[in-house]
């Protein structure tokens, strides 16, 4: 046993001391890590903010019969054609007509009474005229003393009866000029005219139906279910949005915006990768002040015109507006920024080595980020391969397929 201990002892200081002969080992180095750079460049960034809505004409009139009738004309068009949906007419143009015999009737029962009592009016004038004449000459015969007192003051009584006779029948003759001015109105109200040019949206009347007036609900929609014609001016369209108020905030009148079908044919259109896609530019029209008690948002009209007819009145659309824009500004790709919490950093490559900087950043725009700090024009930002870099590693940059 003493035998053993000696020899684990001996190869124990054997192995020790081989331990301390042997070479120091050196780590191998860090091999460099492939990335893709951008250069840090100026450029214009704009600040969007997305939205969809519904497309309105600017100008729409529910046209209604304002009195109770049958349908007997439905006017025609340049061609010779009968109104209906989509035809265009020009201001003041016949539309429709009731049967307007109960308002003629009333009409010329009307004038006929005007006329008599301009006749009556005619009648008082000239018995004034006469009135006036005796008591001049009474009151010339009184002065000679010729006539008689008597006499004077019933001339002066008639007179005063006359004058009194005049008003009368003046006052009677504008209550006569009032019935013919309200006959008039309801006469009119027997046809449907164009209060301005535009297009016929919806045509709700045939000839024979019995239309029975304006309806009470106001509401969009149930005039547009009642009305007998629609009609809008579909040149100039306004765009109903909702947005969350903390995207409205400071959001202002006359900021640009572009419409179009969807947000793809918006991008390809900023970017300009495509002038086929049908796209309208417009401006902010209005900006509420409050927020609504039901949805809870702030409603934003973009008013846009639309010569080409692209809209349909009621049509679905997306529209970006250029909350606020930057022009000649420090700009970056999305690509090259790393978020942590709610710190950003990029990687910039100095030499053979990626060094990481922390940014602050300004507007965010389609494809790019304004850079406020952290970065200088000139310097390569990774863009491909910053998902794998530390501070200070090793890199090396290929070319972006």
């Amino acid at each position: 046993m003493r035998a053993l201990a000696v020899i684990l002892l001996a190869f124990s200081v054997g192995t020790g001391s081989l331990a301390q002969d042997a070479p120091e080992v050196q780590s191998a180095p860090r091999p460099a890590l492939s990335v893709a750079t951008t250069e840090v460049g100026k450029g214009a960034v704009t600040r969007w903010l997305y939205a969809e809505g519904v497309a309105q004409a600017a100008r729409k009139e529910f046209l209604h019969f304002r009195q109770a009738g049958r349908v007997i004309q439905i006017a025609q068009d340049p061609e010779g054609r009968e109104l209906r949906a989509g035809s265009y007419v020009e201001a003041g143009a016949l539309l429709a007509r009731i049967d307007p015999r109960d308002a003629q009737t009333a009409m010329d029962r009307a004038e006929a009474e005007a006329q008599a009592a301009r006749e009556r009016v005619r009648a008082a004038q000239a018995a004034l005229e006469q009135t006036q004449a005796e008591f001049d000459r009474q009151q010339n015969l009184t002065d000679r003393n010729v006539g008689t007192r008597a006499q004077l003051d019933a001339a002066k009584g008639a007179y005063r009866t006359a004058e009194a006779g005049l008003l009368e029948a003046q006052a009677n003759l504008i209550v006569a000029q009032a019935a013919v001015t309200a006959a008039q109105t309801e006469l009119e109200r027997t046809e449907l005219t164009a209060p301005f040019s535009g297009t016929i949206a919806l045509m709700n009347l045939r000839l024979g139906d019995d239309v029975h007036g304006a309806p009470t609900d106001l509401s969009d929609a149930a005039q547009e279910q009642s009305a007998a014609i629609v009609l809008i001016d579909d040149a100039q369209f306004d765009v109903t949005l909702h947005l969350p108020p903390f995207e409205a905030e400071g959001l202002t009148e006359g900021k640009p915006a572009l419409i179009g079908d969807n947000g793809t044919i918006l991008a390809r259109h900023i970017r300009g990768t495509s002038d086929q896609d049908p796209v309208l530019e417009g401006t902010v029209w209005s900006v509420s002040p409050s927020i609504t008690l039901q949805r809870r948002d702030v409603t934003v009209v973009v008013r846009t015109q639309d010569p080409d007819g692209l809209l349909r009145d009621g049509g679905f659309v997306t529209v970006w507006i250029a909350a606020d824009h930057a022009e000649n500004t420090r700009r970056v790709p999305y690509d090259a920024i790393i978020q942590r919490g709610t710190a950003y950093y990029t990687y910039v490559v100095e030499g053979d080595t990626a060094v990481q900087r922390p940014l602050t950043l300004g507007l965010s725009g389609l494809d790019h980020v304004e850079v406020l700090e952290g970065v200088d024009v000139g310097e390569q930002a990774v863009i491909r391969g910053q998902h794998r870099l530390s501070d200070g590693a090793p890199v090396r940059v290929v070319e972006v397929e």
